[in-house]
Parts: C-alpha cells; structure tokens; sequence
C-alpha cells in the first residue's frame, strides 16, 4: 500500500518554478491516514525533515514555536563572506593535497554494463547486526579509542578491498554542516559532503588499518566547511555522465543522537521502508540504537541485482565477525566468504586435477584440440568457441605478440584480462572478485588463453 501511495506523490520538480515543495494528505480505502511531504534537496537536508516534524508536532499540539534568530539568507551571506572565504582557502590546500595524485575509480562486481547516463534507479535491502556483536563492536571502539562510524567505516573498506582488489579507495559520507548552535534549527540545505580516501592493504593488519582510518577521518572532519562542489572543480577530474563525481560509494551513521532518545522506532522505519531510488551505485546507511546496529544497503538496480547485494551483506558480516575474534589479523588473512561458499569452491576447484608429469599445460591443449576438435571448449554470455577455435585464436595472439612487440621464446607474457563470472554445469563460482593474471609462454605458436 505505502508503496503504491509513494509512486503516485514522487514526482520530479521543475528547480526554475517555485515552490519547491509538495504536501498532501491521503486516506486509503483501509482507513489509513498519510501525511505526505515531497521536497527537493537543494533546500532541505535530513535535520530539516526531523526539524519539519517536531514543528508540525508542536503546532498540532497547540504549542508555540520559539522565534528564530536568523534565517537561512543570513547563513548563505556569511558563507561568502571575505573573512570566511580566506578560512576555506586553507581548507582547500589540504583536500588538494589529499587528491594531489590520480583520482581511482572503484571497479566493483557489477551485474549489468553501466549506462552511458547515470541512472537513479535503485532498490535496497536491509538486515541488522545482533545485539551480541553490536556489544563486541563497541568494546572494540572503545579498545582502539574511535567511534562507531570509524570503525565501521573501516570494516567497510576491507569488503570494498576484498570486492575490488583495490588498495585505494574513496567513500563519501554527508556531515551536518550546522557548526553554529544558531543554526540547529533552521530549515534549509547546510549538509555537505566529506570523502575519506583510505589505503587497505593486505600486508596492514585491522588494528593498523583502523588507526589509519581514525586519522584520516579526524583530519578530514577538522576541513569538512569545504564544500565539495568546490572540490570537484579544483580537482578537475574528467566528466562522466555515467559516475558521481570523485565517489560513488556513500556510507552514513546514524547514531542516537540527543541522550535517551529512542531510535528504535526510526530504525524500524528505515528497515522496512523501501526505497525506489539511489544516488550512488551503493549508499550504505546504518542505524545504531541501544541494542543493535541496523543497517540498509541501498543500490543502483541498473548496475545491481538483488542477489548480487544479499551476498555482499553476506560478506560484509563475516568480515565484522572475523574483526571481532582477532583484530590483529592481517587483512589479506580476513575472510569473507560463508561457509557454504568455501565448500562450494572446494567442490568446483580444478586444483586436485591431475596431469601427466611428462606433459605441460599446452601440450595437454593441444591434445585436447585433436581429441575434441568441434566441442564446445568456451561459453560466455551466449557465444561460445570450439577447441579448434580457440586454438586459431591463441595462434593469432601469439603471433601478435611475436611480431607487434618483438617477444623472444621463452619469455614470459603476462595478460591482464577483464574480470568476469565463469559458468560451470552444477553452479556458479565467481572469480571476478580478484584481478585475473594469465601467464602466456612464447615457447610455442600457440597459446591457450
């Protein structure tokens, strides 16, 4: 039903005709009874909504709401003030030093090709961390001396570094960007965006990592008035209309907020509200409450398939359980795969195929070429290649090599391949979770790719 409710009052505004704001009230055939409030982004952020509905409260309550001090105009005056802009100037040389060097982007999994124009399409699927472990995560806080987001945030980037093979990598986060308690109640849009650009790397162990992390993030929260549209221009990344610039992972924590507040309630909501839309190729959003963690991973449904983030989820959680029994590990020794996942690639590994002693790789292929001439040797989205062919092609490769860039015999070749899945009869094993390295010998004409 709510779903049905929000598809017909989201439409999209015209930002050249006021008002940028669209109220309704809905009673269903159920009896049901919704307030609706559609806003643009541009002149709200999240404390706006929580502000909007604690002054609609008061009023429906009869209460009087306090007068404010200032307006949202004052705020955008100060903003381009001198003494203001020569403040920013500072904050400015530290994130260009930050991104002084190559902007990465972040290679993940993707289910489908990515489009040539961003598409907002999403989908999320939400689940919580048990009580227990939310209990386990918070001693660990409080053992390395960081808060909740750090930590997270740093579990975060190990699945990221275990999806990708990355070792350099950019998540956003939104800051309230209210620093003036003149500001704490003013609706209007103060939020910016902050990135954080860490290095996971398999030799660091999680506590180092973490630390790193720690650091990273006090630094860039101490330059956060910086706003980030300001950056991409200074940056000067390329335009590609089919990416965010800079990041296209955003990851948020939503803590408890004033003490005793309960966000149980809030938590619920976001847990079992669905949304129709997303940002970024994924917005991780989490939810800390005084029992559990809840948490939603939303996701871009052109680039994503449902199943695709489930295992995510899946993985993300055996990285918290692997942090919270041994911290000390390295991260190239965290796992991340479920149980039933390491038997499944047990089961389908070639790695107990025995060959002859006396025959090498290629000879075993080019047995098979004669034995197996017209069968199917390779399958891949449709399209397929008989041994024969995929000899001819070897023989086309190698003869590219030999003559494009004067290879010898016996040298060694190594071929950097995109990643992809490999289809087998009884079950998918995906390996393109890792960059694929194929040696090629130049001892011989052909070479099985």
């Amino acid at each position: 039903e709510t779903d049905t409710i929000y598809k017909q009052f989201i439409k999209p505004f015209n930002l050249a005709e006021a008002p940028l704001l669209r109220v309704g009230f809905i009673r269903t055939p159920a009896n049901n009874n919704y307030l609706l409030a559609d806003m643009h982004h541009i002149i709200s952020d999240g404390t706006s909504m929580e502000l909007l509905t604690k002054d609609f409260m008061s009023l429906l309550n009869g209460e009087d709401l306090e007068p404010l001090r200032l307006q949202y105009k004052d705020y955008s005056e100060w903003q381009h003030s001198d003494a203001q802009q020569e403040e920013m100037k500072s904050q400015e040389d530290y994130w260009l030093n930050v991104f002084a060097d190559e902007i990465p982007v972040l290679n993940l999994p993707y289910d489908y090709p990515r489009p040539a124009l961003q598409s907002f399409e999403g989908s999320d699927i939400s689940f919580y961390i048990s009580e227990n472990e939310t209990n386990e995560l918070r001693l660990l806080c409080e053992k390395n001396d960081c808060t909740l987001f750090i930590l997270l945030l740093s579990i975060f980037n190990v699945l990221l570094h275990k999806l990708t093979n990355q070792t350099d990598i950019i998540v956003g986060t939104p800051v309230a960007g209210r620093n003036h308690a003149d500001l704490a109640k003013i609706i209007g849009m103060f939020v910016n965006t902050v990135v954080f650009r860490n290095y996971p790397k398999g030799e660091l162990s999680f506590n180092e990592f973490l630390s790193e992390v720690k650091e990273k993030v006090l630094k860039s929260i101490e330059h956060q008035d910086y706003q980030f549209e300001d950056l991409v221009e200074k940056v000067g990344s390329e335009k590609d209309r089919s990416r965010n610039p800079i990041f296209d992972i955003m990851f948020v924590l939503h803590n408890q907020g004033e003490k005793g507040k309960d966000f149980s309630y809030y938590a619920e909501e976001l847990l079992y509200g669905k949304s129709l839309t997303s940002a970024f190729d994924m917005n991780v959003g989490c939810v800390e409450t005084d029992k559990r963690i809840y948490c939603i991973f939303q996701y871009c449904t052109r680039l994503f398939k449902a199943e695709t983030l489930e295992r995510f989820i899946g993985y993300f959680k055996v990285i918290i359980s692997e942090v919270i029994r041994n911290s000390d590990k390295k991260l190239s020794e965290i796992e991340m795969l479920s149980y039933s996942e390491k038997k499944l690639l047990e089961k389908y590994s070639c790695s107990e195929i025995l060959f002859p002693i006396c025959e090498t790789i290629l000879q075993a292929f080019e047995g098979q070429v004669k034995l197996n001439s017209d069968k199917v040797c390779v399958y891949y989205e449709g399209e397929e290649l008989s041994y024969s062919q995929l000899d001819t092609k070897s023989n086309q490769l190698a003869h590219f090599l030999t003559e494009t860039y004067d290879i010898k015999k016996g040298e060694i070749v190594s071929v950097i391949m995109e990643r992809n899945r490999t289809q087998y009869r009884l079950g998918y094993i995906h390996n393109r979770y890792f960059e694929e390295r194929i040696l090629l010998s130049c001892d011989r004409e052909q070479i099985p790719c």
